[in-house]
Parts: structure tokens; C-alpha cells; sequence
């Protein structure tokens, strides 16, 4: 079993095509695999929303206050299913990133139609005491697994009891970090090449 923790910045366009490639990656595995985005956000914009409750339904004012509502929102997505919220937060993050679109409610909203969320249990759950508390508690995990808090990839090997820390996410060194664990069905020259394709 491995355990594979994204660490992102949410906002990056090297974080983004990272997640992209974990996405094509982690099927093609010959063991048994667990993908969590986590991005990161900043420890005193958790502080505030969780001391002083702000409304997140406000528009962000600041690159802080965006991520923390992205991050919440991609929370709420997480309660129907983490396939649905990784590629919820892959098109959030494709739309503001790529297409230059400014975040709000209403790109959440329609990101979370177009994925199949249920926008009204969204709606709902984005703002819930569960959602803050699971932000937080990705936060504190990401506070012990990472040295400093910068994006990485994590990959914890259940079965070697073993864990690696990936900073470095050029297509030559995700081939290197995951072929050795490729199934019989795909080589790390094929692995290569299709991630290549990706860019």
C-alpha cells in the first residue's frame, strides 16, 4: 500500500501539472494506491478564519483568503468522494490559473456542477465547523510530514514502513521516483513518454 501526499501550492502552475501527472501516475501502479492533494495554506489565515469565523461565502479580499476558500471549498467537495474533489480542484485550479479566471462563489459553484458534486450539500458543507476542522487537520499534517512548508510530494510505503520526500517534479524524476513501482503493463520509458504528452 502506498500512501501519496501532494503538497501544493494551489495557485501554481507547477503544482497544478504535477497533480495532472499524479493523475495519469497512480492508476498505472502495480500496488494498491492512496492520492491526497493537500495544498497548503498560510498557518495565519487558518488562525484567523478558525479565532474570528469568517464568512467564507464573503469574496476574498487577498492570495490568502482565496486559497483558504478554495481549500475549504475543495474540502466540502472531499465529503462525496476524493475522485470527485481531486478533479474538482484540478479544474478550480485550471480555470484560475490557466484561464486567468478571478475565483468566486459562483466559479466554485459551476466547477462543482461540472464535476457532479451536489451543489447544494456543497453549498452547505464549505462552511461547516467538519470542513474547518478537516482544513486544519490537513494543515497539522502537513506541519509534521514536510520540514518546512514548501510544495512536495510525500509517498509513504506501507509495506517497507518507508517514506519519501519528493521536491523535485520534473517528468525525469517522478519516472525515476514511481517506476520502480509500475505494474507489468506499463515500462518508465512508456511512463516518460506519455507525461511528456501531458505537458
Amino acid at each position: 500500500m502506498l500512501d501519496i501526499y501532494h503538497f501544493s501550492n494551489p495557485f501554481s502552475p507547477t503544482c497544478l501539472k504535477t497533480e495532472e501527472r499524479l493523475l495519469y501516475i497512480t492508476p498505472g501502479l502495480a500496488t494498491r494506491t492512496r492520492l491526497r492533494f493537500i495544498p497548503l495554506i498560510n498557518p495565519d489565515t487558518v488562525t484567523e478564519y478558525a479565532t474570528h469565523r469568517a464568512v467564507l461565502t464573503d469574496q476574498p479580499t487577498s492570495l490568502a483568503d482565496t486559497i483558504f476558500h478554495v481549500v475549504c471549498d475543495y474540502k466540502a467537495a472531499q465529503i462525496e468522494g476524493n475522485k470527485k474533489a481531486r478533479n474538482f480542484l484540478v479544474q478550480i485550479q485550471q480555470r484560475v490559473t490557466n484561464q486567468n479566471l478571478p475565483y468566486s462563489e459562483a466559479l466554485s459553484v459551476a466547477t462543482a456542477q461540472q464535476v457532479g458534486l451536489n451543489t447544494d450539500d456543497f453549498l452547505h458543507n464549505r462552511v461547516t465547523d467538519d470542513t474547518l476542522a478537516a482544513v486544519i487537520a490537513d494543515q497539522k499534517l502537513a506541519q509534521t510530514m514536510l520540514q518546512r512548508q514548501e510544495a512536495a510530494i510525500a509517498i509513504d510505503d506501507m509495506l517497507t514502513h518507508e517514506m519519501q520526500l519528493v521536491t523535485d517534479f520534473s517528468v525525469a524524476n517522478l519516472v525515476q521516483t514511481f517506476g520502480p513501482h509500475l505494474g507489468n503493463h506499463m515500462t518508465p520509458l512508456a511512463l516518460q513518454q506519455q507525461l511528456e504528452a501531458l505537458a
